[in-house]
């Protein structure tokens, strides 16, 4: 199996932004620790004038405001598996884990894993 992709898409508490990034800040600091690179953490900005128009109007519609996409990468299955064992007993971690258990900076969030279909 080769590279392992992973998207997560939170939706960020009202009020709560700043510290959603500095979370994923924490974040981005121990998967590249850990072994994984950091591709970036997308977070709501500026729209265009034009951001209710849509090439399929009938079916397209605005992203919520509230939406961050975080995206990282590990070359393969078992440094993914490796980061995920060594992030449990990880004081950085545990540290950012709390952060967020005070702040609760996010409601919810999806994980998923995908690949580039395009090269």
């Amino acid at each position: 199996m080769g590279a392992i992709t992973c998207c997560i898409r939170y939706t960020i508490a009202p009020g709560k932004q700043a510290e959603f990034e500095r979370y994923a800040r924490v974040w981005r600091r121990i998967i590249e620790r850990l072994g994984g690179t950091y591709y970036g953490c997308f977070v709501p900005g500026e729209q265009p004038p034009d951001a209710d128009h849509f090439s399929f109007p009938e079916i397209g519609r605005t992203a919520p405001e509230n939406s961050a996409t975080v995206i990282f990468g590990f070359h393969d299955l078992a440094a993914y598996e490796r980061y995920r064992r060594d992030a449990e007993k990880d004081p950085e971690c545990e540290a950012v884990t709390k952060h967020f258990n005070d702040t609760k900076s996010f409601t919810n969030y999806e994980r998923g894993f995908v690949r580039l279909s395009l090269p």
